[in-house]
């Protein structure tokens, strides 16, 4: 771990349910629409001059389809990994997420408190769900070479908190990245830092 290992995070285009603000997760297999289409039409050649070794993505369409647009300009094909799957929203899935609050009351208080929540009561926690990013993540960073990670919001929001060494409070300082937006962690003799957050190409 004695040279710079690079990861170039790429959260996935949009999707109708971003756009009507639903519970996705992993629980839902939802597509790119065709704004999210463009989106990383759009994106690709910013995130293809970072000139990633590999290419690593979550397994769900929404992040496959993003990957593809960078895939068809390196000419490299991308790996899965299903810990880079969005969060499991358990029965949430689908619900508006105004909704929810009055579904569950705990869920709001705890959100009200600044607290950790296990969503849709069988889904997980953002902490669990960081944990298991987070493992993905330092397993993708390469020695020397720069790797490119599509996944999602939440799940890249709470893998790089994890990887920072972050607390739940910590994490939600950061802004959710945006439908194909970049951030960058890099790791040098063993730390890691955030060098760009929710930030084009």
């Amino acid at each position: 771990m004695n040279e710079t290992a690079t990861l170039v995070l790429w959260r996935h285009g949009t999707t109708d349910w971003n756009t009507e603000h639903r519970y996705q997760g992993r629980n839902a297999d939802t597509t790119l629409n065709a704004t999210g289409l463009a989106q990383a039409a759009a994106a690709a050649s910013g995130v293809a001059a970072w000139q990633p070794a590999a290419i690593v993505c979550s397994p769900l369409t929404r992040a496959r389809q993003t990957a593809a647009a960078v895939e068809a300009l390196l000419g490299r094909a991308c790996t899965t990994d299903d810990r880079l799957a969005e969060i499991d929203v358990g029965a949430w899935s689908g619900l508006v997420v105004a909704e929810a609050p009055a579904l569950d009351p705990a869920f709001a208080a705890a959100r009200a408190a600044g607290l950790d929540y296990r969503i849709g009561q069988t889904g997980e926690t953002s902490m669990e769900l960081g944990a298991r990013v987070g493992e993905a993540l330092r397993d993708a960073a390469r020695d020397g070479e720069t790797t490119l990670v599509v996944s999602h919001g939440w799940a890249l929001q709470m893998g790089t908190a994890n990887v920072l060494g972050w607390d739940y409070a910590l994490s939600r300082g950061l802004a959710i990245m945006g439908n194909c937006r970049v951030s960058v962690l890099t790791r040098t003799r063993g730390r890691w830092r955030l060098d760009r957050w929710n930030t084009a190409g």
